[in-house]
Parts: structure tokens; sequence; C-alpha cells
């Protein structure tokens, strides 16, 4: 007997949320949880029980959830703290490589108005030799060079926060 979500009060939805949010399961296994608990308070519910009688049985989502996870043991997991620090070393990253793009953009259209040129090279000394004409002026190289750090915490961010949330979690014991 499959439930759908339209079918439930507003209240057993609320409910079925607050526990959903407690369990510390994966997420396919927590979708089968919810869905077999909603299944079940449904049939309740056909067979003359009324929607609060039944969510005051079931306890609260607290007293729900801890149960679940108390059954499911086998398959619980604790949620690694490490995975929000990669995720805010990663927003770091970005917030800096947009900062550093815009200095860099707002820098660059400054200095092409006020010469009527494209920064691109300058030049010092005479044309007397090969070492008479030095690169001044590479933006591309200088933005480069700004943006690698911030790229680097973008990558160890991303890549950190994926891994930890794709591996499997140590169960406890």
């Amino acid at each position: 007997m499959k439930t759908e979500s339209s079918d439930l009060q507003p209240a057993v939805k609320r409910y079925l949320r607050a526990v959903a949010r407690r369990l510390c399961l994966p997420r396919k296994i927590r979708a089968q949880v919810i869905q077999d608990l909603a299944t079940g308070i449904c049939a309740r519910q056909e067979a003359g029980e009324p929607y609060e009688a039944i969510l005051r049985d079931m306890g609260t989502p607290k007293q729900m959830a801890q149960g679940l996870n108390e059954e499911m043991k086998e398959y619980r997991y604790r949620k690694s703290p490490w995975r929000y620090l990669f995720l805010v070393l990663a927003i770091a990253g970005i917030g800096g490589l947009v900062y550093t793009c815009s200095i860099q953009v707002l820098a660059c259209f400054l200095l092409t108005q006020a010469v009527n040129q494209p920064p691109a090279l300058g030049f010092i000394g005479g044309a007397d030799g090969p070492t008479a004409i030095f690169v001044t002026g590479s933006t591309t190289a200088h933005l480069l060079s700004n943006l690698l750090p911030f790229l680097a915490l973008v990558i160890v961010g991303l890549v950190g926060y994926i891994l930890l949330k794709r591996l499997k979690p140590k169960t406890e014991e």
C-alpha cells in the first residue's frame, strides 16, 4: 500500500518531516522508513483512528527517531562535522575568487580608460638588444597568480565535502 503525501494531514506531514530530520540513516533508507511510517499512519486512520490519537500513540518525533535509530543501528551513521569545514573553505574560496576578479577587472578597466590602450605590454629601454624589452604589465599572468590560492581553496573544499558526503560513513558501535 503506497501512500501519497497529498493524502496526509498537515500535522502528520510536519511530524514525519521532524522524524526524518532526526534520523541518522542513509538517504534511501530514511526515505523508506518515512514511507513505511506514513503507510502505517494511513492504515490506522482507515481503520477508524483519528490522526491525533495515532500521533499521540507514536510519541514525539524525537522519541520516534531515537527508537528508529536504535532499531536500525546497523545502518546508522554519525554525520561528520568535517564536511562543514570543507564547505566553508569552498565558500571562502569562491568569495575570494569573486573579490579578486572584480578588483582585477576594475583595475584593468580603469587603466585602459586612462591610457586609451590595452595594458598588456610596456617597454623599458631602447631597442638595442634582446634584453631591452621587458614585459611590465601582463594582466593575465598577474590575474592567474592572484587567483591560484582561491582556486585551490575551492577545489580542496568541494572535493573534501563531496568525498565526505559520498563515502560510506562509519557506523556507530
